[in-house]
C-alpha cells in the first residue's frame, strides 16, 4: 500500500493532473471515477489507484456491476492511504478510484478517409467546452473532432470528466489548422465557417452533405480571418433577441444536429 506523500507514482500523478506538458512528456493522462475507468480500454490502463476504503469496501462490487473479471486487473491495481488519496485527486469528493492511462492518437488521414462530417476546432480554450463538444460529437454521428496545435489539451482532467467516456469514442486529431482544412479540400469537403459575414447564410438553407466540415472559433475571438478565407463557405446560426452570440460548445452542437438531422447519421 501506498502510505508516502512523496512516493513517486503520487507525484506522477500530480503532475499528470496539473500539466500539459506532464502529460505529454510522459504520454500518460488520469481518469477519475469509477466509471470512466471501467470504460477505458484494458490495454491503455497501466496503473489502478484505489484508497483504502474503496478498496475494501466497493472494489469488488464495482467490477462485477461493470462486467470486469478482477484477474485482469490485480498487476495494475495499487492501494493508496485514503488521506493520501484525496490529497491527489482532482475532484471535491473523490469516488477513491483513478487511472493512469496511455494516450491514444487519431489520424488526420484515417477520420478524413471515412466520408463522414467533421468538427474542426480553432484555438478552443475552455475544457468544459471541449468535453461538452466531444460528447455531443459522439451523439451527432461525427467521424472525429479535427483541433489546431493551439486547441486545449483533451486530456485536461475537467475535459476528460465533462467527456463522460466518449474520449475513449470519438477521435480527436491535432494539426496545423492549415493543414487540417487543406487536407479536407484535397478530399472534396465543404470546409464551412461559422461567421457571420456578407457572405454568410443561415445554416438552414443550406443542404449539407456527407462530406461536410464545421469549423468553430475560439471563444472571445471567434475563427481567425486567414482560416475564415480558407474556408469553402460560410453560415451563421438565426437567433432571436438581443443575443449576439452562443456559446461555442452550443453552437457546435446545434450544427454537428443540423447536419445529422439532414444526412441521416
Amino acid at each position: 500500500m501506498i502510505t508516502a506523500y512523496n512516493n513517486p507514482q503520487i507525484k506522477l500523478i500530480k503532475e499528470l493532473l496539473e500539466k500539459s506538458k506532464a502529460r505529454e512528456k510522459n504520454d500518460l493522462f488520469v481518469l477519475e471515477g469509477a466509471r470512466l475507468c471501467m470504460e477505458a480500454p484494458l490495454s491503455k490502463v497501466k496503473s489502478l489507484y484505489v484508497s483504502e476504503d474503496f478498496y475494501n469496501k466497493s472494489f469488488n462490487d464495482m467490477l462485477t456491476k461493470f462486467g470486469k473479471d478482477k484477474k485482469d486487473y490485480e498487476d495494475k491495481v495499487q492501494v493508496v492511504d485514503n488521506n493520501i488519496f484525496k490529497s491527489v485527486s482532482n475532484t471535491v469528493t473523490p469516488q477513491g478510484i483513478m487511472a493512469v492511462c496511455k494516450r491514444m492518437y487519431g489520424d488526420l488521414e484515417t477520420v478524413i478517409s471515412l466520408g463522414k462530417p467533421v468538427l474542426v476546432l480553432e484555438n478552443l480554450q475552455d475544457p468544459g467546452n471541449m468535453g461538452t463538444i466531444l460528447r455531443t460529437a459522439e451523439a451527432a454521428g461525427m467521424a472525429g473532432i479535427l483541433a489546431s496545435k493551439g486547441t486545449v489539451d483533451k486530456y485536461n482532467p475537467k475535459v476528460v470528466r465533462a467527456t463522460m467516456g466518449t474520449i475513449f469514442k470519438v477521435p480527436v486529431v491535432y494539426e496545423d489548422i492549415d493543414t487540417i482544412i487543406d487536407k479536407l479540400k484535397k478530399n472534396d469537403f465543404v470546409v464551412m465557417a461559422t461567421i457571420l459575414d456578407d457572405e454568410s447564410r443561415s445554416l438552414y438553407d443550406y443542404k449539407f452533405g456527407l462530406k461536410t466540415a464545421v469549423v468553430i472559433g475560439n471563444e472571445g475571438n471567434g475563427i481567425t480571418k486567414e482560416t475564415s478565407e480558407k474556408c469553402t463557405s460560410s453560415c451563421y446560426i438565426p437567433m432571436s433577441g438581443e443575443v449576439e452570440s452562443l456559446n461555442a460548445s452550443v453552437a457546435a452542437s446545434v450544427m454537428m444536429y443540423e447536419i445529422k438531422r439532414q444526412v441521416g447519421i
